[in-house]
């Protein structure tokens, strides 16, 4: 028989080190999801997302009509028109990049953002190459 090594968590402790966060009565999972939640309602109150709802939207999802889960993402807002769903990762897990595919399959009108530490991060531009012969002689 093989022995299974988990990783042992006390009880009350989040696996990644979250701390639970209360912020205007509501329960955040995390300081950073509370700390962007404050960000979204100041983008609404300057009007340039409209539509902020209630924290942790849940989406369901049907297969031939038989609805098999449901996807809670974090924040729900309409920014130039479009809907858009927001996921506040400190860590991106396999299985909360399988549930934004999944809601992405179901739900292809949505505009689905990654936000927090685990966000991913705009790539910069390749230098051109030079072609051969040119450039620094060696």
């Amino acid at each position: 028989m093989t022995a299974v090594l988990r990783k042992r968590v006390t009880p009350g402790r989040s696996k990644y080190g979250a701390r639970k966060t209360v912020r205007d009565g509501i329960t955040f999972d995390s300081v950073g999801e509370a700390n962007r939640w404050g960000q979204l309602k100041l983008l609404e109150r300057a009007g340039n997302i409209r539509g902020l709802g209630e924290p942790h939207p849940s989406f369901p999802i049907a297969i031939n009509g038989t609805i098999v889960c449901k996807v809670e993402m974090d924040f729900a807002y309409s920014e130039n028109g479009q809907a858009v769903v927001e996921d506040y990762k400190g860590v991106d897990t396999p299985v909360s990049r399988l549930k934004r595919k999944l809601l992405a399959a179901a739900y292809p009108h949505l505009v689905i953002r990654v936000t927090g530490a685990a966000a991913p991060k705009p790539k910069a531009p390749r230098k051109p190459r030079l072609a051969a012969g040119k450039g620094r002689a060696r």
